[in-house]
């Protein structure tokens, strides 16, 4: 996929909240494209989702691993972006993990619904491990294209953003046709938003 991102400035219009779901709606037979956001819950996934629409639509939760839905987005009313609920926290029992890491296969794999892109977004300086691997798999074996956004990047200097980038590129070669592009973000001051949008815009813009 070769993403046009040459324009500046790039903006979401008429973003709205439509609903959750859990299983089966009729939300997911619409034409749509989905284009889907998933991380863990320390990732900063909210706070990425935030800044990309540019307002407080990502619930961020001082529970980590509350959310259970798996929450549409409309944007410019031509696509939906979804939020996965987080993954990873600690203390969450292992039913409850099995039945979150259950949901997300099936709405990537068995829902049926029009993905065009999973956005996963991965703290920088922590690498991919566990589901985050396993949504990779899942991505090529369903030929989703994935782009990494290597969130936290102003927590690094210049010499830790170098070898934190370097190593997550290794990190992810296992995928070469699945994982597009590894995108260096910060969701606190908005490095990587506008070229992110405009990947996104790519996708459904005429």
């Amino acid at each position: 996929m070769n993403y046009n991102t040459h324009n500046s400035d790039c903006r979401m219009s008429n973003v709205k909240f439509v609903r959750g779901v859990v299983g089966d709606d009729s939300i997911l037979e619409e034409d749509k494209p989905n284009i889907v956001v998933a991380g863990r819950s320390n990732a900063g996934k909210s706070s990425v989702i935030n800044r990309l629409l540019g307002g407080q639509f990502a619930h961020t939760s001082s529970t980590p691993g509350k959310t259970q839905e798996i929450n549409f987005f409309s944007i410019d009313d031509n696509a939906y972006l979804v939020d996965l609920p987080g993954y990873g926290y600690a203390k969450l029992s292992a039913a409850r993990a099995e039945k979150l890491r259950k949901q997300m296969i099936w709405y990537l794999a068995r829902s049926g619904a029009p993905i065009k892109l999973l956005i996963l977004v991965l703290d920088v300086r922590r690498g991919s491990k566990g589901l985050d691997r396993d949504l990779l798999d899942i991505a090529a074996g369903e030929g989703i294209s994935v782009v990494i956004v290597a969130n936290k990047i102003d927590k690094c200097n210049q010499k830790e953003r170098v070898a934190a980038l370097r190593s997550l590129a290794e990190d992810v070669t296992s995928h070469p046709e699945t994982v597009k592009q590894v995108l260096p973000f910060s969701a606190a001051k908005g490095t990587g938003r506008d070229e992110l949008c405009k990947i996104i815009k790519s996708i459904y813009a005429n």
